[in-house]
This record gives structure tokens, sequence and C-alpha cells, in this order.
């Protein structure tokens, strides 16, 4: 009797009784220490290149009071390579993160994949006075073209980009339960060997629309400035891990 009571009086002192909300693994784990920190501060510590994302983070969650994660549960965490996808469960919605393994072995969450937090929109991007700021936006592939858009746009794929929280927060898993905020056109070069092979992915796949993508974008060449429409030019992609041949 003395031993167990010993063992609870541990497990309270501790935290060793604490739920662990699913996590198996050390990414898992490190995903826990970031979602109960409670300043934005302790957050930073378990995040991907902290001090850049310290002022995105500030602006994110300035109007909260409270920034910790609770009643979630952590019911896959799956090794692709370079990250760890953790699928998180909400009550009834459905969430990702990716942890990546940093040199000195501890892994660190990727915060703006998580949050999908994006500093600026396309708009604000495109009237911006400095010249060649680059920034990454979300955005998801498009490979119709506007009957409009086909007489002048040729040598380029087309891109639709949007400031949405992409997959975050589905009831399912579906690839197209994402609600757009901002829809506009990105140019992505075909001369561009990235773009090309990403491209190709999506055509062998069948896929048109609805696979996100982090876009690196740049300001559009001259000739595609329009008052009424919005372009870019995409010079570099990342895709999410789902957009990947398994």
């Amino acid at each position: 009797m003395k031993k167990i009571l010993v063992l609870l009086v541990g497990c309270l002192v501790l935290g060793a009784c604490a739920d662990n909300h699913g996590a198996k693994t050390e990414a898992g784990k490190t995903f826990i220490k970031f979602a109960n920190a409670k300043t934005i501060k302790e957050k930073s510590k378990y995040i991907l290149e902290p001090e850049k994302m310290l002022p995105y983070m500030k602006d994110y969650y300035k109007n909260s009071s409270d920034i910790r994660l609770r009643d979630y549960n952590i019911i896959q965490e799956k090794d692709n390579g370079k990250f760890i996808t953790l699928k998180i469960k909400q009550g009834e919605y459905l969430y990702w993160a990716l942890a990546k393994k940093e040199k000195d072995g501890k892994y660190k969450i990727d915060w703006q994949f998580y949050t999908c937090y994006t500093p600026q929109t396309l708009g604000e991007f495109i009237n911006n006075e400095e010249n060649n700021k680059k920034f990454k936006i979300y955005g998801s592939i498009d490979r119709s073209i506007p009957p409009f858009l086909s007489n002048i746009v040729r040598e380029y794929y087309t891109f639709r980009i949007i400031r949405a929280n992409i997959g975050q927060g589905v009831l399912n898993e579906k690839d197209d339960g994402y609600a757009v905020q901002e829809a506009v056109i990105g140019l992505c070069s075909k001369k561009k060997k990235e773009c090309k092979e990403f491209y190709n992915i999506l055509a062998k796949r069948n896929i048109n629309s609805a696979c996100a993508a982090t876009l690196q974008l740049e300001k559009a060449p001259k000739d595609y400035v329009n008052p009424y429409i919005s372009f870019a030019l995409v010079t570099d992609i990342e895709p999410s891990w789902y957009c990947k041949i398994q």
C-alpha cells in the first residue's frame, strides 16, 4: 500500500501521470511541449527557425489570452523521411503538424505549416515597393487556365494561390476540405525545373487542384501587370507531404 502511495505522490509531483495525448515518438512528445507552452517565447523553443517566426507568432497570437492547445489527441505519427507527420484530432476536427529532426537529434515543429500562417496576402506583396522581396505563401495547384488567359499565358504553368487553412480543421481527410479566402493567379515559368517536375507529378496522379504546396513568389513580369488581376511569379515549390507520390 505504501509503495502505491509513493508512486502516486511521485506521479503527481513529477507530472509523470500527465496525459501524453497519444504520443509514441519523440516528435510527438515535442509537439506536446509546444502545445502546452503558456507563452510565445516558450513555444518558440520547440519550432523551426524561432528567430524568424517569433514576430509572426506575436501577430498570430496577439488576440489570444491562452495559447495552449487543449483536448486533443495524436492519432498518427508517420515518418516521411524528411519530416515526421503528426495527425491530430481535436473533437471532430483533424489537424496536421510536421516535426523535423535537427542536427542535435531534437525534433522541432514547423510552426508555419501547423498554423498555415502567411505574413502577407499576394495583393500586399505585389503592392510592396521593396524590390525582389520574397516570402512563402500557401497555395493549391490548378492546371486549368481561364479562357480569357489562354491566349496570353502560354509559357507558364498556372497556380491558384490561396490564403487559407489548407487541410486544417476539416471533418475528414478530403484534400478539398479547406476554405478559400483569396483566389488569384500565380505563374510558374516552364523553364523552371522544380515547377515542371511538380506539375508532371500532379498530371500523373490526375490531380487538377486542391493539392497544397508552399510557394515562393516574386513579382510577375511587367507583361503581366494588370490592375484587375493579381499575378506573381512562382520561383520555388515545396509540395506538402500529402502531395508526394506514396
